[in-house]
């Protein structure tokens, strides 16, 4: 019998998908239900059910949730899945938010590590609702609370995300 051995390992991880937890450090999420469709990898803000709700940002001030975990069990449910994993939830759908740790994000300008993050609240060309940026973007984008770029990206791409918000 002949037998192959792997010789061959590579220092990175395989290709990013939106919404997909970057790494398997201490992460701490929270099961709410999706007042309005969410994307992979958005920002949500707080419902009408403030304990139970999450939704997509539509105005500056709102307070800033998490972000929308893709899950293995929904992308199976998906016809059609699409490969950049820009599945949603829909309406009254049970998902995950990630609270604290590191995960891929679609970003609407370019971004360097250690920038401070800001989600998009008011479509503004190229910046879609939920996604994020460095800047508030003339007051179209507000601050994530503690958040910090952890990848670099160019506008478009997936860049890491890393938050620490309270418990």
């Amino acid at each position: 019998m002949n037998a192959t051995i792997q010789t061959d390992f590579s220092l990175y991880f395989n290709a990013a998908k939106l919404g997909e937890l970057y790494d398997r450090r201490e992460a701490l999420t929270e099961a709410f239900v999706a007042e309005t469709a969410l994307r992979f990898g958005q920002a949500c803000v707080v419902g009408t059910d403030k304990d139970r709700q999450v939704k997509a940002p539509s105005t500056t001030g709102q307070v800033f949730r998490g972000i929308s975990i893709a899950t293995w069990q929904l992308e199976q449910q998906i016809t059609g899945y699409p490969t950049d994993s820009s599945g949603s939830y829909p309406i009254k759908m049970p998902l995950p938010v990630l609270r604290r740790g590191s995960i891929w994000v679609k970003v609407s300008q370019d971004v360097s590590v250690d920038d401070p993050v800001y989600f998009v609240h008011t479509d503004a060309s190229p910046a879609i609702v939920g996604t994020f940026r460095k800047d508030a973007n003339t007051d179209k984008a507000d601050l994530v609370p503690t958040g910090v770029f952890r990848k670099a990206a160019k506008s478009g791409e997936l860049a890491v995300v890393e938050i620490n918000l309270p418990k």
